[in-house]
């Protein structure tokens, strides 16, 4: 056989070797740690029937502590998990484990819409399990961008991962285990306020305040539910007053009023609840300006069972 063939094939035989070496440090790293798959986990081995399934992002994730609320309740919300996430990772704990699920409970708050992080799904090789790529390619327009994440979930999930990498070492982010306990009370006046802009700078500024991809996700996921007999429970969530009067100058609350919840007001069929000022004043209650600590957790998980039982949702 030629030498220069026996070298490319070496070579060839090398970088695959190297390649299968990579993927599966990088898998048997992630996957047992992000805590999309943990709680996706936790539900398959939650009983089959559940009162109410709570998914999305943070809000949920750190108001809610299942066990106060009732044994038929699961958490499944994940910092970072917007309406996309929630369209394909909702289905798949549903259906997977086969469960019959009376309600999902959703965030429905200022910042739900807002572009900030609408294109963030990594690390792709834990979203990838879920999101359908190419529909969401489709949807924004963007079949190459989206075909790209695609190869990279499946085929090259290590690659550019240094932080994914940094958060596991550091446990923060998705593979943080601990629920924020600080005291944004603790913080001075003038200092709560810079906190708080902070926070809405994130969220709002130069940001389109309804991302058309987010929209898209969040009518199917009603469309979904309904024709599956699922009540939806859309919640906005406990946030302070500093935060909410930067959410509230930018227009942000405005545009989610009239777009989106006074359309399902109108309807009738979905239960919402608007709790973003039950705690105005009690910054005592937070660990930062728009997260419950773990005060403010107990008190909120306790209180929303009381309206989810008198609405019929759960059980007493």
């Amino acid at each position: 056989m030629d030498r220069r063939l026996l070298r490319a094939l070496a070579f060839v035989g090398l970088t695959l070797g190297i390649h299968a070496v990579l993927f599966s440090l990088y898998v048997r790293l992630v996957a047992p740690d992000h805590q999309a798959i943990r709680t996706e986990r936790a539900v398959l081995e939650a009983p089959r029937v559940l009162d109410l399934l709570i998914v999305g992002d943070s809000h949920p994730r750190t108001a809610l502590v299942p066990h106060l609320m009732g044994p038929g309740v699961a958490n499944a919300a994940v910092g970072g998990e917007h309406y996309l996430k929630i369209w394909y990772r909702l289905r798949a704990l549903i259906e997977a484990g086969d469960k019959e699920v009376g309600a999902v409970l959703l965030p429905l708050d200022a910042s739900s819409f807002s572009s900030w992080h609408a294109e963030n799904f990594a690390p792709e090789y834990v979203w990838g399990r879920y999101v359908d790529f190419f529909e969401v390619g489709a949807v924004r327009g963007k079949p190459r961008a989206y075909t790209a994440r695609w190869v990279k979930a499946h085929l090259f999930p290590y690659a550019g991962e240094l932080r994914t990498l940094n958060q596991i070492r550091t446990r923060r982010y998705g593979f943080g285990n601990v629920l924020p306990e600080g005291r944004f009370g603790g913080h001075s006046v003038r200092d709560r306020l810079v906190l708080a802009r902070a926070s809405a700078w994130d969220h709002f500024h130069d940001v389109e305040l309804i991302d058309p991809g987010l929209l898209w996700a969040f009518h199917q996921i009603l469309s979904w539910a309904s024709a599956s007999e699922i009540r939806v429970v859309l919640v906005s969530f406990p946030i302070t007053g500093a935060y909410d009067r930067w959410s509230e100058r930018v227009g942000a609350w405005d545009r989610v009023r009239e777009e989106v919840i006074a359309p399902i007001l109108a309807d009738g069929e979905h239960l919402y609840i608007d709790d973003h000022d039950r705690f105005f004043g009690h910054d005592e209650l937070f660990s930062d300006a728009h997260h419950l600590n773990g005060v403010g957790r107990s008190l909120y998980s306790r209180t929303l069972r009381r309206r989810l039982v008198l609405e019929g949702i759960l059980p007493r």
